[in-house]
């Protein structure tokens, strides 16, 4: 791939022209830079600013598809695709150096780009001549990440923030050198448009000059699993009058250690409101005693230990009512011999058994003359997992009830209606189960008035 000093073509530093030798390597220089001019693929990297920014352009006649950008041998980011004379940026958190950037043409050929470089003493692009400024895609992790602490002072925003963000990541917990991928989504939850938007997360950033109402920023990026740590990210931009919005949030990403064992047993499927006892058994698999322990559900703390010795265990057990079907995890967080936390969980779900009404009117459409009594039959349906008591069918002045209805069993009744005009009949079923949880279902049935119709001869 082309690296380019600088703007300029100049032949600093090479042997004199009058040498064959010094001819034939400035030759060799002015062929490459011309071969990846006509590439049609340009990135010119600023390096006025405190981050560091490439612009990106498609010169040519045909689109380009996995645009790559490297600096110092590192993925900075791709994009997929871009279209002849677009222009994007990439927004590179501290000075790029050593940039490359090559993508695939539509015969699937691999071509370089070419690559020129802004000086500190030298304007910057305008912002006017980059069309889109959109984030790439990071395909690399970075080596010690910047992920935690608030990145934006909140200081600086005084009233509430038209800057919505949200991380969304590909796991929350992994071994050792696993990589957790993310997303930054900053979005314009305003109704004015802002303006020098700008993401931080994980040592990476994103930025685009201006972002509408109701539209989204992305940064994508990935960190590597050290220890637990917070992933935070933040958001910053303004409005036209210069005020300064920000926004910040995190999420927690735990490092599953290889020195402590976690065991849950609970059961499966329960009735609502149901005494469940779930149990932990903790294992210390280590070399070393684990101190302060700590065991803990979607309900809160499930027990404690103050140490465990290499190889010893204990079961820790806690009765919950559950009154919903629950998923979650259950955790366990311990101190090893040198002071370090140590992690594990394992999943807990939990069903409660559905009770559950279901109310048919057949058929969906009666016609009758006016007056004329109309036929329907409702059929109600135990589609739960709960015997149903004290089902009560009410509507259009009628009414009955069912002192049970067990599950999967269903019942027919008929009724007769007579009505003087189109009229749509409309029914509710109730019943509790045994823990006195309500289901309920409705249904209609449209009775259509016939007109008889008299002709004169």
């Amino acid at each position: 791939m082309l690296r380019v000093a600088s703007a300029s073509s100049g032949s600093a530093g090479e042997p004199s022209q009058g040498t064959d030798k010094g001819t034939a390597k400035a030759a060799a220089k002015e062929t490459a830079q011309e071969s990846a001019q006509k590439s049609g693929l340009t990135a010119t990297v600023d390096l006025s600013r405190e981050n560091s920014q490439v612009y990106l352009e498609n010169t040519g006649q045909t689109e380009l598809h996995r645009v790559r950008v490297i600096g110092a041998g590192k993925n900075l980011g791709i994009l997929s695709k871009l279209m002849p004379g677009e222009k994007k940026v990439l927004a590179v958190s501290g000075q790029a150096s050593d940039i490359a950037v090559s993508a695939i043409d539509p015969s699937d050929k691999e071509i370089d780009g070419f690559v020129q470089y802004i000086q500190p003493n030298f304007p910057a692009p305008s912002s006017a001549s980059v069309e889109v400024e959109v984030p790439l895609g990071t395909m690399s992790a970075p080596e010690s990440p910047e992920v935690s602490g608030q990145v934006f002072d909140k200081s600086e925003s005084t009233n509430a923030s038209p800057l919505a963000l949200t991380i969304s990541v590909n796991k929350t917990e992994g071994r050792e050198g696993e990589v957790v991928g993310f997303r930054c989504t900053a979005r314009n939850a305003g109704i004015e448009e802002l303006s020098k938007i700008k993401i931080i997360c994980a040592g990476k950033m994103a930025s685009t000059n201006y972002l509408t109402s109701g539209k989204e920023l992305y940064l994508d990026g990935a960190a590597i699993i050290r220890d637990s740590f917070e992933l935070s990210a933040g958001v910053e931009g303004q409005n036209a009058g210069g005020q300064i919005f920000t926004n910040n949030t995190s999420v927690e990403i735990w490092k599953v250690s290889p020195e402590i064992s976690l065991t849950v047993e609970a059961p499966g499927k329960v009735h609502r409101n149901d005494i469940a006892a779930i149990r932990a058994r903790v294992e210390n698999i280590g070399s070393s005693s684990l101190t302060g322990i700590v065991v803990s559900d979607v309900f809160g703390e499930l027990g404690r230990l103050d140490s465990l010795g290499p190889g010893e265990f204990q079961v820790l057990q806690k009765d919950r009512t559950i009154s919903e079907s629950l998923r979650g995890e259950v955790r366990v967080l311990a101190k090893n011999g040198a002071g370090r936390e140590v992690y594990a969980s394992r999943s807990l779900e939990i069903e409660v058994r559905n009770s559950s009404l279901q109310l048919d009117g057949q058929p969906g459409e009666v016609r009758a003359y006016p007056g004329e009594p109309a036929e329907v039959t409702w059929v109600l349906s135990n589609t739960g997992e709960e015997t149903l008591k004290n089902i009560t069918l009410s509507g259009e002045g009628k009414g009955c009830t069912l002192p049970e209805l067990l599950p999967g069993k269903s019942v027919r009744m008929a009724a007769i209606y007579n009505k003087s005009s189109s009229t749509m009949i409309c029914v509710t079923a109730h019943g509790v189960d045994e823990t006195g949880f309500a289901a309920e279902s409705n249904a209609s049935v449209l009775i259509k008035a016939i007109t008889p119709g008299i002709g004169l001869k």
